[in-house]
């Protein structure tokens, strides 16, 4: 009896891991671009937003020099802030 994975060739199988972790990472970059906002709610929620600003600059560079530079993105989180009024 063959199992499943067995009777794939090499190559095919590859393409399948390939594209699995495109998902995965697509997913990831998907979450960390829409997260500052929940996590900024979420430390002012527990009281340790002030604590955390190193944290959050340094975690959320990228996303603050696109911020910066791009009138889309600018608009785009100020937009998600005005939920939390920030």
């Amino acid at each position: 009896m063959t199992d499943e994975f067995e009777s794939r060739e090499p190559s095919e199988r590859s393409v399948n891991h390939h594209g699995r972790g495109l998902t995965i990472l697509f997913t990831l970059l998907v979450c960390y671009v829409l997260s500052p906002m929940p996590m900024v709610w979420g430390l002012e929620k527990l009281g340790v937003l002030d604590r955390a600003d190193a944290v959050l600059e340094i975690f959320y560079a990228p996303l603050t020099y696109l911020v910066e530079r791009f009138e889309p993105v600018n608009k785009f989180y100020d937009w998600q802030f005005s939920f939390i009024g920030r």
